[in-house]
C-alpha cells in the first residue's frame, strides 16, 4: 500500500499547493487530475487523505473538508502523513 499511494499523495500536494483559489471546487479539479494521471479510483486516493486529514475513516465529503481546513492545514497533514509512511516503508 505504501508505494502505490505515495506517488499520487505526492502529486496532490503539489496540485493542492499550487491552488490560488482553494475552494471546493478547485479542490476536486485538482483529485480528478490526480486521479486521472494515477489511474486509482476515488476511494483509493480519498481514504488515505481521509485518514490524514481528519484522523478518521469517516467525515464529511473529503473535498469539503480540505476546503473547510484549508490550504495551509492541509498541506502540512498531508506532508506530515507522507514522512510516517516513509518511515513505515523503512
Amino acid at each position: 500500500m505504501i508505494p502505490e499511494i505515495t506517488e499520487p499523495l505526492n502529486s496532490l500536494i503539489r496540485k493542492l499547493g499550487g491552488l490560488a483559489d482553494f475552494s471546493e471546487i478547485t479542490v476536486q479539479q485538482a483529485f480528478a487530475e490526480v486521479l486521472e494521471q494515477t489511474g486509482l479510483s476515488m476511494g483509493k486516493l480519498a481514504q488515505p487523505v481521509r485518514v490524514a486529514l481528519t484522523g478518521s475513516t469517516v467525515s464529511p465529503g473529503i473535498h469539503e473538508v480540505i476546503a473547510v481546513l484549508g490550504k495551509e492545514r492541509t498541506l502540512k497533514r498531508l506532508n506530515t502523513a507522507l514522512e510516517h509512511l516513509a518511515i513505515q516503508g523503512q
